[in-house]
């Protein structure tokens, strides 16, 4: 069937020198550009000073987006806020942000919500405690950043600093579970996260940038599948709305860029009367799931955390479905994770 989307690319969370990162904004687009992304969402921490500042809207053919990265006032449940004009004053709890957001039409989603820190001590994590809150949007279920700084050891530092791809491994298995659960009781929407500072340090007298943005450009990106395209045409709201609207429905999925481009990936349901994609929930029923990958992988079909079935080295799966749960899929290169759907739900 023909897909009634269109598809683009990008990095979401994302920091400038307007917080903690090293770069300004029209190098980091410039990077953006040169790798063929189709947007940026920044997330500078606390603030939209750079969306005010008047750096919201196209660099060549990638699009600069501004949301902001909240935090409570001990520094703990970062969320991640896209859509929204005004910050939410970062000294509320973390349940009365995430409310504000939502009900001033933004989307936001749980930053890192399982990380940990087993070495480096003075990188302390900034896991999500706060459980009771009911309405956010999503959960970032893969953070290259944090996945980099829980296995950085003393020992292995020069080599991640090289090859800071290779670590890239599969999201958290907490964090996994915990979105499948969430799932069973409202669509929570699955992001990928980059979440990039490009930190500059000092090596043999040397200023470096420890994960340039470049490189971080190269790993975990989210596709969303829009109801009509981006374009210049169009004003930056108009853009935006797009992206934000992709962002509720779930109309997106993960790619571990490294390993493969993933662009024209599909999984959906087909029905006699109707056809379902990522994020719709649908009383259950006589469906087919099918699974198009562009390149040929290992494919799997998960009902609520579990496989239910797996395809070896193809690039398409089919299989009847009918039963209530959530579905989802997950695509393998060998033993790494190269791209997650976001769920299907029959209830």
């Amino acid at each position: 069937m023909k897909h009634p989307f269109f598809e683009v690319e990008g990095i979401i969370h994302l920091h400038s020198r307007y917080s903690d990162g090293s770069g300004e904004v029209p190098d980091i687009m410039k990077d953006a550009q040169e790798s063929l992304l189709d947007f940026v969402i920044f997330t500078d921490h606390n603030t939209l000073r750079p969306k005010k500042d008047g750096w919201e809207g196209w660099y060549g053919n990638s699009l600069a987006v501004f949301g902001c990265e909240l935090n409570d006032k001990n520094d703990q449940n970062h969320l991640l806020v896209v859509g929204v004009d005004d910050i939410i004053h970062k000294n509320k709890a973390a349940t009365e942000y995430v409310t504000e957001v939502v009900d001033s039409g933004g989307v936001c989603f749980l930053a890192h919500p399982h990380e940990k820190r087993s070495t480096m001590p003075q990188y302390p994590p900034y896991p999500w405690t706060a459980w009771d809150s009911k309405d956010f949007t999503g959960i970032e279920i893969w953070n290259h950043m944090s996945d980099w700084m829980e296995g950085l050891t003393d020992e292995n530092k020069y080599q991640r600093f090289i090859h800071p791809l290779r670590s890239l491994l599969v999201p958290p298995k907490e964090t996994l579970a915990k979105w499948d659960e969430l799932n069973r009781e409202r669509l929570v929407v699955g992001i990928g996260g980059s979440d990039c500072h490009a930190i500059e340090q000092e090596v043999m007298g040397v200023t470096v940038q420890v994960f340039p943005y470049k490189v971080a450009f190269r790993a975990v990106r989210t596709h969303l599948l829009l109801e009509k395209p981006l374009s210049k045409d169009n004003s930056n709201e108009v853009n935006i709305a797009l992206i934000v609207d992709a962002l509720k429905k779930g109309r997106c999925f993960i790619v571990n860029h490294y390993r493969g481009a993933g662009k024209g990936f599909r999984f959906w349901f087909e029905g006699s009367k109707t056809s379902l994609f990522p994020g719709d929930r649908h009383k259950a029923g006589k469906f087919t799931a099918k699974i198009f990958s562009p390149e040929k992988r290992q494919i799997r079909l998960l009902k609520d955390g579990q496989i239910i079935f797996t395809a070896q080295e193809s690039d398409h799966l089919v299989f009847p479905v009918s039963e209530p749960g959530v579905y989802r899929t997950e695509l393998f290169f060998n033993e790494t994770g190269w791209i997650y759907s976001n769920p299907i739900t029959l209830v």
